[in-house]
């Protein structure tokens, strides 16, 4: 009992070492030591360091940001006074201190309650009346393989379509973009070579190498460049490209992600910048005010990359445009806003956890989505931190030190942070003009949950699913400007979690999976009371739910084999959910469509054809061939024809296309369009295309792209 006493005393004795510390080095204080890289002025660098209008900090996130620093000049303060080499020594010479603990052990945790089947639904089911839609059937967004979060908000992907044009813009293996025309067979007609055009400007960067004492140019490395999306709007089209410099330790340098803008008709290069950290996400669209088109970018920076301060191609983001949410901010989220017709740039940057969720309207803002660590933290810490300011200040022993630290902690600490997080954090960034403001914070009960459709904007309010540590969800709704709180909706199902999520006007379906595997349709028609419509039981799971109407839904998912299986459901008048059609792809999994976070590009829902395409799995199979090793690549996609009028599915037909690799693949994507009735299945490596035959889909042309 003593060593373990005795253990327990160390670990928090280096826990409240740790937190000063790290309050210390806090990359995100002014005035620290500046142990980081620079970037020097060079010829090709067309922007002028320093003059970009940053954003500012406001609202109840500049209080929480004023407060954080608060913390940090204590912890400053602690650490001038007391020496930290006195703690590796007090860990050997404690006596035993185990009536500080005992009064604590007879507590028990609050660690997440074990996981528990059910056969029953854990919350009583109203049953109401809506107002049922027959055939009223939405339209497409953007073009028809191309589904959004919001309408006319460009999301990033390897392959844009320009239906004007009839082109697409499709980012091959090699990293050059291809332009492939459908007249009516695909052709590349052009190509934009992204990776070269990055090449270069990395090759004008100056890459230093920092330490504590000394910085000293390098001599220019070659990076690896990754393209890794694309956005075409307002007549411009913005290749987004990782550079990672592989050959030189992350301690010492920074990855940058590098914007090329080039005009889409000439392939003409017009501007770039860069942005130091790893690419997350982006959005791109045109403003409702100027009509220009924006990007807005999302980097993410780990406090491992060294830096003070983030940094961008026209100078380091400012202390007043650096919000904290986090007591431990181990990720730096970089936001920039970019806009085509004055080449402006503003940034802003959140210290906290890493990002999970993007969300992003015209008229209300950015939504950013994080697993956040409770802000109580933050006044524990400043409590603790007074107590030893003042007991060292007070001539205290070193042993009077520890005592009274470890009877804070064990008294305060144990709730709030020896838990995993179970809270989600949402940031509101609003865009003033060409600046952007970090406005609001708010924190829920809950987990993100991994899917893009879990958080919506509708009728004035901002609408967002959690998942439960113990199982269900929580449903949130809040005033979109202010995030403040409207209602919210506790569904507690032991075990299950949280998969498919669709908010579908006034109606929120959601899947969970893992005993009941329920489909729920939830009423959000009144915002401020949400009801529960009615569920149906699995088995099995859709992971994606796309709307044909709002009370008709298409779900695409697994049955109890793990099979590829698509359904069509409807809520019927009572509450009722009804399966109206389903069929199961046999032995097909897809790789595809549930592969990152937009993997449901993929999708093609044809509402005109009545057809749905649907991608299965792209395998990779390493083979010797003579002696050498060659990888055979194999991709399938169905083509599943929906009746609107009866909600009825057909059988699926499959189309396939392979290929071989010299080496593994860089870019694991598939795609699908249609044109004119012809399927085209868009790889890295080649384009296939498609067209009926006696009722069966036919290979008519294959394109290659490397």
């Amino acid at each position: 009992m003593f060593r373990k006493v005795k253990l327990f005393t160390l670990v928090a004795t280096m826990f409240i070492a740790g937190l000063v510390v790290g309050l210390v080095v806090a990359p995100v204080i002014p005035d620290l030591k500046r142990a980081m890289q620079t970037v020097l002025e060079t010829d090709f660098a067309r922007q002028e360091v320093g003059k970009a209008v940053f954003g500012k900090v406001e609202g109840d996130v500049a209080n929480i940001t004023s407060k954080f620093r608060q913390v940090s000049l204590l912890a400053q303060k602690f650490s001038k006074v007391f020496s930290f080499e006195k703690l590796a020594r007090v860990a050997k010479e404690l006596p035993p201190i185990s009536t500080l603990i005992t009064p604590f052990l007879g507590e028990k945790p609050l660690y997440p309650p074990p996981i528990t089947f059910t056969t029953a639904i854990a919350v009583p089911i109203a049953t109401l009346r809506i107002e049922f839609i027959e055939t009223q059937f939405y339209t497409p967004t953007y073009t028809v393989f191309y589904e959004q979060q919001v309408e006319g908000v460009d999301e990033p992907d390897p392959v844009k379509y320009l239906e004007v044009e009839n082109l697409a813009y499709v980012v091959a293996e090699n990293g050059v973009v291809k332009l492939v025309s459908f007249k009516p067979l695909s052709t590349v007609v052009g190509e934009i070579n992204v990776s070269r055009d990055a090449e270069k400007v990395a090759a004008k960067l100056v890459v230093v190498e920092a330490s504590n004492t000394a910085t000293r140019t390098l001599v220019e490395l070659k990076p690896r460049v990754r393209v890794e999306a694309l956005h075409l709007v307002g007549g411009s089209l913005f290749a987004i490209v990782q550079l990672d410099y592989p050959h030189i330790p992350k301690t010492n340098l920074t990855d940058q992600v590098l914007v090329l803008v080039y005009n889409p008709k000439t392939g003409q290069l017009i501007d770039w910048f860069w942005v130091e950290g790893r690419y997350f996400d982006s959005r791109a669209y045109l403003d409702p005010s100027t009509g220009k088109a924006r990007l807005l970018l999302v980097a993410v920076k780990h406090t491992w990359m060294l830096g003070s301060s983030p940094r961008t191609s026209w100078g380091p983001i400012p202390s007043n445009a650096t919000a904290i949410l986090s007591p431990t901010p181990n990720t730096i989220t970089i936001v920039v806003l970019y806009d085509t017709s004055t080449h402006s740039k503003s940034a802003v940057a959140i210290a906290g956890g890493t990002p999970k969720l993007v969300y992003f309207d015209p008229h209300y803002g950015l939504y950013i989505v994080y697993k956040a660590v409770s802000l109580k933290l933050l006044n524990v810490a400043e409590e603790i931190l007074r107590e030893l300011c003042r007991v060292v200040e007070g001539g205290g022993d070193v042993e009077g030190v520890v005592v009274r630290t470890l009877k804070l902690l064990l008294s305060k600490l144990p709730r709030e942070t020896l838990i995993s997080p179970l809270k989600t954090g949402v940031v509101k960034i609003d865009v003033v003009e060409d600046n952007l403001v970090v406005k609001h914070y708010r924190e829920l009960e809950g987990l993100p949950v991994g899917n893009q459709f879990s958080i919506d904007l509708y009728n004035n309010t901002l609408r967002i699913v959690l998942g439960r540590v113990g199982g269900g969800f929580n449903l949130y709704v809040l005033d979109p400007k202010t995030l403040k709180q409207l209602a919210n909706m506790t569904i507690a199902l032991p075990g299950e979690r949280v998969y498919g999520v669709r908010f579908i006007g006034p109606y929120l379906y959601i899947v969970t999976y893992r005993a009941v595997d329920p489909l729920f349709a939830i009423s959000l028609a009144n915002p401020e009371k949400p009801e529960v419509l009615g569920w149906r039981k699995g088995p099995g799971w859709d992971e994606l739910l796309y709307p044909l109407n709002e009370t008709a839904v298409l779900g695409i998912g697994f049955n109890e084999e793990h099979e590829l299986r698509v359904s069509v459901y409807r809520l019927e008048e009572d509450g009722d959910i009804k399966l109206c059609s389903r069929v199961v792809v046999e032995g097909e999994r897809s790789s595809i469509l549930f592969q990152g976070r937009y993997g449901y590009h993929a999708l093609v829902v044809d509402r005109k054809r009545g057809w749905i395409l649907v991608p299965g799995m792209l395998e990779y199979v390493k083979v010797a061939v003579d002696g050498k090793t060659q990888i055979m690549a194999a991709l399938s996609y169905h083509l599943i024809r929906f009746d609107p009028a009866t909600l009825s599915l057909g059988q699926p037909e499959e189309m396939s296309l392979s290929f071989k690799l010299d080496k593994p693949p860089s870019y694991r994507y598939a795609r699908a369009l249609i044109v004119d009735n012809t399927i085209h299945i868009i790889t890295p490596y080649k384009v296939v295309d498609y067209r009926l035959a006696g009722g069966k889909p036919v290979l008519v042309a294959e394109t290659k792209l490397v």
